[in-house]
């Protein structure tokens, strides 16, 4: 099973038992578009856009970076905000040329998912900028390897194929997990204590 299936498969369960987001703090309707775009990015992973032998797309994978970019773009975020998190996905890019070096494929997803739970720490959890990380820090490794074959070899070519949205999709499952869990602890916290002061 391709790593983005499994991931989208565990985000779907994730958004409808709200675990990650619960409809009373999020919304319904919040819900709803997460579980369609999580449904939508399972459908269209097959498809690649070939615009020419130098852009290749992956549907889902395009569908991935335009949702991040819209999905933080309707709540209204500070210029410093914004600036931080392209920041940290321009950041977050550069340790994957290591991890691809010296790891398997898999091992590669895998430890990038943990470099993304180290963003969702410096951004404390903030879902909608935490998504624009995982799409802007594989966006920017893609840009960056064309760059470096093009001074190499003098050929550019540029890929954003389902490899990318394995990497992308896996670091979303990570923070995505992290973010729910610490929620639901602090939830639990508060309901003990609300107990505790009534009891």
């Amino acid at each position: 099973m391709p790593l983005y299936v499994m991931s989208a498969l565990m985000l779907l369960a994730a958004h409808a038992s709200g675990l990650i987001c619960d409809r009373e703090r999020c919304g319904k309707s919040w819900t709803i578009g997460a579980c369609v775009f999580l449904a939508s990015v399972l459908f269209l992973g097959r498809f690649e856009l070939i615009f020419s032998p130098e852009l290749i797309l992956c549907a889902s994978s395009a569908l991935f970076v335009f949702a991040a970019v819209l999905s933080y773009a309707i709540k209204r975020n500070g210029a410093h905000q914004t600036l931080k998190t392209v920041l940290l996905g321009m950041a977050l890019s550069i340790p994957f040329h290591l991890l691809d070096s010296v790891l398997e494929r898999d091992a590669s997803m895998l430890a990038s998912g943990l470099i993304a739970v180290c963003a969702n720490i410096v951004l404390r959890g903030k879902g909608r900028s935490i998504l624009l990380v995982c799409a802007l820090s594989e966006l920017m490794f893609q840009a960056e390897k064309t760059l470096l074959l093009y001074l190499n070899t003098g050929y550019c070519c540029f890929e954003l194929t389902s490899y990318s949205l394995d990497r992308m999709m896996i670091m979303a499952l990570f923070t995505g997990f992290v973010h729910g869990i610490l929620n639901w602890s602090s939830g639990a916290i508060s309901a003990k204590n609300n107990y505790s002061s009534t009891a």
